[in-house]
């Protein structure tokens, strides 16, 4: 009985901190959308003179080397991760979009948008 009530208390502690968790990786996303829609109107038509190259761009377990443009990946790109993942293409908004192509770490290759 005691057994039961412990592992009820666990799962009920576990779905909580899982939700907190969710929570904060979502306000961590709005907050980045908040900061990059400050930075770049996505309605205005990019000026390519404002793009820089930067070379090995430290990310969260990332690298990313190519084109910025107010410190967001926007423009021809590779990122590799830490796991050895790598994309290589073109990026919008700092989000991968267009043609690119995508090396999983099992050797599986991806070519596309």
């Amino acid at each position: 009985m005691i057994i039961e009530k412990l592992a009820e208390q666990i799962d009920l502690l576990t779905n909580l901190i899982v939700y907190e968790l969710v929570n904060l990786q979502m306000q961590i996303q709005i907050t980045k959308l908040v900061y990059y829609s400050n930075k770049i109107d996505p309605f205005e038509v990019i000026d390519d003179s404002k793009k820089e190259k930067v070379e090995n761009y430290k990310l969260d377990n990332a690298e990313y080397t190519g084109e910025m443009i107010c410190g967001i990946r926007h423009g021809v790109g590779t990122q590799i991760w830490e796991d050895g993942a790598r994309y290589e293409g073109e990026w919008k908004y700092d989000r991968a979009c267009g043609y690119g192509t995508f090396y999983h770490v099992d050797g599986d290759i991806y070519k596309g948008t």
